[in-house]
């Protein structure tokens, strides 16, 4: 018996097309047969909301094109990394509320109900995300570009990033005592 030394590969970057469709089926990968069932048809958003996620990630600079693939930023590394493990990044809670939208569509849930819990759901993601700490400390040099066609010059600007730390008082009853 022969051992073969290799490495694994990375997966391959997202262009547009390969994030749409990873958005439109974003169940596929869950565990739970009904919140699988429930994003089936469904995934994250609509056509419409896909494409404006898409443009909101260039407009906020968390992505970049690089030929047709879509390369993360630095800043959207970043974000990438506080969220990753968050509510908000989970992708059964989608799952989740498509089934309960259907169960009130077929008189099996009340409405109110459904409201209430995203009231919760929104005041539990708002303290988590406020309890962040965020330290960023950088002095980056990033190459000046030249008007024409974008081409680098030997002239370098320099750009700080001030050091935050975001600690701000939040109760969670007081998002949902309105």
């Amino acid at each position: 018996m022969e051992l073969l030394e290799k490495q694994t590969k990375p997966k391959p970057l997202h262009t547009e097309s390969s994030l749409l469709a990873a958005m439109e089926n974003a169940g596929k990968e869950l565990e739970d047969a009904e919140l699988k069932a429930s994003l089936k048809d469904a995934g994250i958003g609509t056509p419409a909301t896909r494409a404006a996620i898409i443009e909101t990630l260039f407009a906020r600079q968390y992505i970049v094109r690089d030929k047709k693939n879509l390369v993360p930023t630095d800043k959207g590394l970043a974000v990438y990394r506080i969220v990753k493990d968050k509510k908000i990044a989970d992708v059964e809670m989608t799952g989740m509320w498509e089934t309960a939208l259907a169960k009130i569509e077929a008189g099996g849930m009340d409405a109110d109900t459904f409201r209430k819990g995203i009231e919760v759901y929104a005041a539990q993601i708002t303290a988590e995300l406020l309890s962040v700490q965020l330290s960023l400390a950088a002095v980056k040099p990033a190459p000046a570009r030249s008007a024409a066609a974008g081409a680098s010059c030997s002239t370098r600007k320099w750009r700080s990033v001030p050091t935050w730390t975001v600690r701000l008082p939040y109760s969670a009853t007081s998002a949902t005592s309105n």
